[in-house]
C-alpha cells in the first residue's frame, strides 16, 4: 500500500502542465528564479476516488507481526502501486498480503519468480462482481492486511507525515523515508 503525499499544489495552466509532463521548463518561468524554485516539476498528478493528488506516493514493504517497516520506495503519484513491487520484494521474503491493486499477470510473475507466496485480494469489476466466496475469502485476507494500513493512519493522524510540503523528487525521498524511520521508531518505543 502506499498513501499519496501531496506535494505544494499545482496552480499551473493546462500548456504549463503538459510542458511539466514532458519534463521541460514552461515558456516564460526561467524569467522568475524564485518562482521556478517553488514550482515542484517532477511530482505528478493522480486521482483515487475522483479526488486529484499532486506529489508522491510512499510504497511500504513491512513485517507482518511488528509493523515496523522493512523496505520503502518513493515515486510519483502517478506510477501504479504494482510498479513498486520489483523493488520492494526480494527471493525468500515470507507470505505477502497486498491489495487488489497487487493483482495481474505481472505482478503474478515477479512474486512466482521470487519464490514469495502472496495473499492478495481478489477485485471486481463493472458486470463481474465479486462472489460471496470471493467477499469472504477478502475479508479473511483483509485481516492480515490491514496491519499495513495501521502504519499508515498513525503516519497521518499521529505524526501528520502526510502534509509534507517538499519540493523535488530527492526532497521528498528523504521525508517519506524519515517518515518511515520515524514510524519504525515509535512502533518499537516501549510502552
Amino acid at each position: 500500500p502506499s498513501p499519496l503525499r501531496s506535494s505544494a499544489r499545482s496552480g499551473n495552466l493546462r500548456l504549463e502542465n503538459e510542458a511539466i509532463e514532458r519534463s521541460e521548463v514552461p515558456e516564460g518561468w526561467e524569467q522568475y528564479p524564485k518562482s521556478l524554485a517553488n514550482n515542484d516539476l517532477e511530482a505528478r498528478w493522480t486521482k483515487k476516488n475522483d479526488q486529484s493528488f499532486y506529489g508522491y506516493k510512499d510504497h511500504v514493504m513491512a513485517d507482518l507481526d511488528s509493523k515496523l517497516i522493512v523496505r520503502a520506495k518513493v515515486s510519483t503519484a502517478s506510477e501504479h502501486d504494482s510498479q513498486a513491487l520489483e523493488s520492494l520484494t526480494r527471493p525468500g521474503d515470507p507470505e505477502t498480503w497486498a491489495d487488489s491493486a497487487y493483482t495481474g499477470v505481472n505482478c503474478q510473475e515477479i512474486l512466482q519468480r521470487k519464490g514469495i507466496a502472496a495473499s492478495i485480494c481478489e477485485k471486481g469489476t463493472r458486470g463481474h462482481e465479486l462472489t460471496k466466496g470471493q467477499k469472504r475469502s477478502n475479508r479473511a485476507k483483509s485481516r492480515k492486511r490491514v496491519r499495513v494500513e495501521h502504519i499508515f493512519a498513525f503516519m497521518t493522524g499521529s505524526m501528520g507525515a502526510m502534509l509534507q510540503r517538499c519540493i523535488g523528487y530527492a526532497s521528498s525521498r528523504a521525508c517519506n523515508l524519515l517518515a518511515n524511520l520515524v514510524d519504525n521508531i515509535a512502533r518499537n518505543e516501549p510502552s
